[in-house]
């Protein structure tokens, strides 16, 4: 059984993104609507913004990062792509119900312009950091090992890097360690887990079909959870505390 929640939760980003085929920027679409519900958002530049067309057909990846990132009060933070929508929070993460609800705005401003759009793209990330101080080995906190000639080199610094598909879902998993942030030393573990929302939902989706049924972003949530705790020992739920609901 997953653990309800971490009251020591070692979350410092999470993002919600999806995708969408369109032939209009998200970027110059979607700031628009959130400024007017949120006036006193903080709107910044990334080193992206203003790629030129002439690059962009020439890599049509680049339509995926972010160009414009929004913030406001509460810490939420929305990113616009030419392509792609984003919303999540670096730390405090404040948890899945506030995320969810987020997350659900989005969708719902998104679709105010891009309702009838087929989704190319949904997936959730989580970036866990987890500091010396609270558990100064990745072998106590974690099931993860790495061997080299049979011979075990967790302890060693490393960076690992796995890609898989379980149902319904893929994901990628990374593992860092004597990982630094500020003025902390720690281990990362990255997750990105994206929805093979065909495979769920039986169709194509469209942006309204997200926000008309949710319940494909909270099984994807939970298997994002799921991804994490794959690789967290029984030692690690005891530092972070972990709760969980009563049977």
């Amino acid at each position: 059984m997953l653990p309800k929640r971490l009251k020591k939760s070692p979350i410092i980003d999470a993002v919600f993104d999806i995708r969408i085929n369109t032939e209009k920027s998200l970027a110059i679409s979607i700031p628009g609507l959130i400024l007017q519900k949120y006036p006193d958002a903080k709107v910044s530049r990334s080193p992206a913004y203003g790629i030129p067309d002439q690059v962009l057909a020439e890599n049509p990846n680049l339509r995926y990062l972010a160009v414009l990132r929004i913030e406001i009060g509460d810490g939420t933070v929305f990113l616009c792509g030419e392509k792609m929508f984003a919303v999540g929070y670096s730390s405090p993460y404040p948890g899945w119900e506030e995320f969810s609800l987020r997350i659900r705005e989005a969708l719902k401003i998104l679709s105010t312009v891009e309702r009838d759009q087929a989704v190319e793209r949904i997936a959730i990330k989580y970036v866990d950091f987890v500091d010396k101080t609270v558990c100064d080995e990745i072998r106590t906190f974690s099931t993860f090992k790495v061997s080299l000639n049979n011979q075990d080199i967790t302890d060693n610094d490393f960076a690992f890097k796995v890609a898989s598909k379980q149902d319904k879902v893929s994901y990628v998993l990374q593992l860092t360690s004597n990982a630094k942030t500020l003025d902390r030393t720690g281990f990362v573990i990255d997750t990105d887990t994206i929805l093979d929302f065909v495979d769920f939902y039986g169709k194509i989706v469209k942006v309204g079909d997200l926000v008309a049924d949710f319940s494909g972003i909270e099984y994807l949530h939970k298997e994002a959870k799921s991804v994490f705790f794959s690789v967290v020992s029984e030692a690690g739920l005891k530092l972070l505390e972990a709760e969980y609901d009563e049977q």
